[in-house]
């Protein structure tokens, strides 16, 4: 990561700091539009960190992110199959109900390279489903909640699981190509900001949380920021 990329991601940990407060939360919570970008931009400041993670070769890292990647995936595999298995029960379709209808046990028999293949399965299905004809009364994906975000935000979190899956030895050729992913990652966390919460952080202009929000954006503000919490103080001196 050189500097001009650590700039850019450690504002995109302040912003993500600053929305994790209760506080914030509370705020945002009035724009329903907010919570899938702020997911999907969660998901890929993970994408990020597991190209770092490559970067620097951190193969203990690397091992432990794999496993939370797995544990957070299979959560999102139940998710998406039951929202699926629920459709397909108000559909009739049998078919999709037996490839949907997934128990934890399912994946928790699965090795680590087939976890992320189930939920391609189950992202493909749901791509698949066309969405409601105008004027038309059968069920469709957006009524058992599966949105085009949480499927895009599925997709990412299968593309951070694949990154990790390779062994360490592998992790560590893949050096290259991870910081080319890094470049394009915090690009399109970037653009995901720039177009979508930059502009709905607007509607809280006037209050504490939008003059934090420009601070967090301000990626030379939060390096000041982060040089002086750093910095330790100088211990004052002592008169004679």
């Amino acid at each position: 990561m050189n500097d001009r990329q650590r700039l850019k991601y450690d504002s995109h940990l302040a912003v993500r700091a600053l929305s994790a407060k209760e506080t914030s939360q509370a705020l945002t919570s009035s724009i329903p539009a907010w919570k899938p970008l702020y997911d999907l931009f969660l998901a890929k400041i993970s994408y990020a960190d597991a190209c770092i993670l490559i970067q620097t070769s951190n193969t203990s890292g690397i091992t432990q992110a794999k496993n939370q990647k797995r544990a957070e995936l299979t959560a999102q595999i139940l998710e998406t199959g039951g929202a699926l298995s629920a459709l397909a029960l108000l559909r009739s379709d049998p078919v999709l109900q037996a490839k949907a209808d997934l128990l934890p046990s399912d994946i928790s028999a699965l090795p680590d390279a087939l976890v992320d293949d189930k939920a391609t399965e189950l992202l493909t299905l749901a791509r698949a489903i066309p969405a409601a004809a105008a004027g038309s009364s059968q069920p469709n994906i957006a009524d058992v909640g599966l949105t085009n975000g949480k499927l895009d935000e599925l997709e990412t979190q299968i593309e951070t699981y694949n990154l990790l899956l390779g062994t360490p030895r592998a992790a560590r050729g893949s050096k290259t190509a991870a910081t080319e992913n890094l470049a394009a990652t915090l690009d399109e966390i970037d653009n995901l900001l720039e177009k979508g919460l930059d502009k709905l952080a607007l509607q809280f202009i006037g209050t504490s949380f939008y003059q934090e929000y420009l601070l967090a954006r301000d990626p030379i503000a939060v390096a000041k920021k982060k040089n002086a919490e750093e910095t330790p103080a100088t211990p004052a001196s002592t008169p004679r």
